[in-house]
């Protein structure tokens, strides 16, 4: 069942213009967006939730896999993915101002000695990644260029399976964001198995990441410009640290 947050009357416009439910979806991505029907949603889910209020407007939220999220949100179906680069999905309307800040680090078990140096350093290895994931320039050329030398993950799940495969041996390394792969195993009282784990370098400076909308949706525009304004003044306000705070997350501007 879809998590409904209950958002607040703020204009007889924005009345008019969002009376209807908003549908975000994503994959299982904490902090940045958890699973679905939890207490605290994902520190993007708020902020778009707090953004996006209007007369008997509903943010609905829910998890798919993240390569099916992407199509048929683009096709329709659902308003919005959360959690996105703008290289995942280049053609959605996008937010001027950022949801968050994305830094995509290689994982490995503890006892190995290989790390990321670059591109030309993955060649040695068999390399992790999800489907529809973009994770840096470089890193998605290698990707796109050596689908033979992956394991490549699909569904809401895809992380497990990626750490899954590290712990049998059936990868060498992963590629996740930071935050997310530290999160997987604090969510799952899993820390004993994170010791078995080391990071191995970092792919690029980051990235900012955004709640992207449907490019099909004649309200996208709209939509986007209001998650811009409210994520500048829950900035301003302080709620956005507060918000943050509760994902152990620092602002990233």
């Amino acid at each position: 069942m879809k998590r409904l947050i209950p958002l607040v009357s703020l204009s007889i416009l924005a009345s008019a213009l969002y009376a209807e439910e908003l549908t975000i979806v994503a994959d299982d991505w904490c902090p940045f967006n958890c699973a679905e029907g939890a207490i605290d949603p994902g520190f993007m889910i708020e902020i778009a939730a707090q953004s996006l209020e209007g007369a008997g407007t509903q943010v609905a939220y829910s998890n798919i896999g993240w390569d099916e999220a992407i199509e048929k949100t683009r096709g329709g179906a659902f308003s919005a993915i959360v959690g996105a680069a703008k290289g995942d999905a280049p053609d959605f309307v996008f937010p001027t101002e950022p949801q968050g800040w994305l830094k995509n680090s290689f994982y490995t078990l503890a006892d190995s000695d290989w790390s990321y140096t670059g591109p030309e350093s993955l060649g040695s290895i068999r390399l992790g990644v999800i489907e529809g994931y973009s994770y840096d320039a470089e890193v998605d050329k290698y990707v796109a260029a050596n689908p033979g030398k992956l394991f490549v993950a699909k569904g809401n799940k895809a992380l497990e399976m990626l750490i899954e495969a590290l712990m049998n041996g059936e990868i060498d390394a992963l590629v996740e964001g930071s935050s997310v792969f530290s999160q997987y195993f604090v969510s799952n009282g899993l820390l004993e198995l994170m010791d078995q784990c080391r990071e191995a370098g970092t792919a690029g400076d980051g990235e900012p990441i955004y709640v992207a909308f449907s490019p099909s949706n004649p309200k996208s525009a709209d939509w986007a410009k209001l998650v811009s304004e409210g994520t500048a003044r829950l900035r301003e306000s302080g709620e956005l640290a507060k918000i943050l705070a509760k994902y152990y997350v620092e602002d990233w501007k």
